[in-house]
């Protein structure tokens, strides 16, 4: 029996799984699944190859973990009340999506350094058939599609493009401040569902993270929006792209910030027992969950997985460089 107790902690996002959740983590475990196969052909192949959405992939790769094991509580009611699979769930709905925040980091700043590369003078030397002779002819390019001798012409954006790294680097720091708060709320999750003092913690950290997920995430997309508008020789479409898909994160955001006003009773007795009495009908379960969470990450995921982010964003095998200040150089 429940000891009566005067606390509260915030109900889990995604509620506590029933049967009626069954049915939807297994068809997302599998449509997950699906994204296994296009990744590897996008490894597979040369010109698609990159690591710049490795975070994307490795979201996929645990939302299938995560989604078979809520199946399984949903089926199960030891594990639907276990309180070390509830903290590592509560933790990767938390922070997994600042994965593909990060992801979308590594795109925007290799969109705007790309933008400020200097084209080439392609110097093609042919031979005057009257006097035998080399003759130089000059022109200018952004495309290098033969093997000829070439130069640099002077870098009139290295300013520039200082600072899109500068600030590219400050955004990806804004991503680790949630993700590193997140795995700290994760971690004593459970522990406010018997514990008053554990609970207020556990509500101030999810809140400190949610508002640092939105700051970073609100980020990306003035950065994106501002790519798209001011900045020069900028791939306007693929800019757009990365504010359509920071738009969708927002929604987790969001829906988060909006399930934390939803309190379930504490319980002094075990986690086990407070769990049991989450209220199903809340926001932070059944529907909600899917339609606000996974979906969002889902469509982010499709998009970034199918796309050739290589060449829609000109990141390379890498991406741009976060330890030197080289000058690219534009290509086709």
């Amino acid at each position: 029996m429940s000891s009566q107790v005067s606390f509260t902690f915030p109900s889990p996002i995604g509620g506590v799984p029933y049967r009626s959740d069954y049915t939807p983590s297994f068809v997302f475990a599998v449509l997950y699944g699906l994204l296994i196969p296009i990744t590897i052909y996008r490894f597979a192949c040369k010109s698609s190859r990159t690591m710049v959405v490795a975070g994307t992939v490795f979201n996929a790769v645990e939302r299938i973990v995560v989604l078979a094991l809520r199946a399984e509580q949903a089926t199960s009611r030891l594990e639907r009340t276990d309180s070390n699979l509830t903290s590592y769930l509560q933790t990767s709905y938390i922070i997994g999506y600042l994965a593909i925040a990060a992801d979308l980091v590594i795109l925007l700043r290799s969109l705007l350094v790309q933008a400020t590369a200097i084209p080439q003078e392609r110097i093609i030397v042919i031979d005057d058939p009257e006097s035998g002779d080399k003759v130089s002819l000059m022109e200018k390019t952004d495309k290098v599609d033969v093997r000829v001798e070439t130069k640099t012409v002077s870098d009139r954006r290295q300013r520039e493009r200082l600072w899109y790294r500068r600030i590219t680097v400050l955004a990806l720091l804004e991503c680790l401040a949630p993700f590193v708060v997140g795995i700290v709320a994760g971690i004593v999750y459970t522990n406010g569902t018997t514990n008053k003092g554990q609970a207020d913690l556990t509500r101030v950290l999810l809140y400190v993270g949610a508002g640092l997920s939105a700051l970073a995430l609100l980020t990306i997309q003035l950065l994106a929006v501002y790519a798209a508008l001011f900045v020069r020789n900028a791939i306007r479409s693929s800019a757009l792209l990365l504010v359509g898909i920071t738009a969708l994160l927002e929604i987790i955001t969001i829906y988060h910030l909006i399930t934390l006003n939803q309190q379930s009773r504490g319980s002094s007795s075990s986690t086990s027992d407070a769990l049991a009495h989450v209220p199903r009908l809340s926001l932070g379960s059944d529907t909600f969950f899917y339609v606000f969470q996974i979906i969002p990450e889902y469509i982010a995921s499709v998009i970034l997985v199918g796309i050739n982010a290589r060449e829609r964003f000109q990141t390379g095998m890498w991406g741009d460089s976060w330890f030197r200040n080289y000058v690219p150089v534009r290509r086709a």
